[in-house]
């Protein structure tokens, strides 16, 4: 196997689950922004990038669910032999 059929697979992989990355996303913001010890843990501009990293990876997540970026990087069909599409 080569290291683009890896890259091929990762994506693959991205595309056919993006909901719940996105739901995973989401419960982790909640979690990073509720945790008052987060907070405290980090400095406040380490705290802001790391907000805005998580926001950014949900809008990615949010925008290929519409065929947007990671849709993008694949071909319209998924090969049987690459990872299951959630809820199969």
């Amino acid at each position: 196997m080569t290291f683009a059929d890896l890259i091929y697979k990762f994506f693959a992989y991205i595309y056919n689950n993006k909901q719940s990355i996105l739901g995973g996303c989401v419960a982790a913001l909640a979690f990073l922004q509720t945790n008052d010890a987060f907070k405290t843990l980090l400095e406040p501009k380490t705290y802001e990038i790391v907000m805005l990293v998580v926001g950014l990876v949900m809008v990615l997540f949010a925008r290929s669910t519409s065929g947007g970026i990671v849709s993008k990087l694949l071909p319209g069909s998924i090969p049987k032999d690459l990872p299951p599409k959630e809820g199969t």
